[in-house]
């Protein structure tokens, strides 16, 4: 295991097999692996003066049980096929007009 200063603002921690992190104060937070990178912990939280952006080659799995998504504005969700499945029940509801479009639109 080695612990190196990249310059006064950062360093780089490497272990066995070059598995490494950098951390520069001043800059960013790099994390990088050749397999996989895992955060463990009772707690893990983001906070982010500006974007935050989730990116994969693959498929993104979220899975916990209760999951909430909040936008202060607008929350859109766009995809070629949207599907939500409800094994119990689903509620839709608008304070205001409640718009449902399509070619064809099917109740019940």
């Amino acid at each position: 295991c080695s612990i190196v200063m990249t310059d006064k603002n950062g360093i780089t921690i490497t272990t066995k097999g070059d598995r490494s992190v950098t951390i520069k104060s001043s800059q960013n937070v790099i994390v990088q692996a050749e397999k996989s990178a895992k955060v463990s912990a009772n707690d893990v939280s983001s906070d982010s003066k500006g974007p935050i952006k989730i990116q994969g080659k693959g498929k993104l799995d979220i899975s916990a049980p209760n999951i909430g998504l909040s936008a202060q504005s607008s929350l859109k969700l766009k995809g070629t096929n949207v599907s939500i499945d409800a094994t119990a029940s689903l509620a839709l509801k608008a304070s205001g007009t409640t718009t449902v479009k399509g070619a064809v639109v099917k109740l019940n």
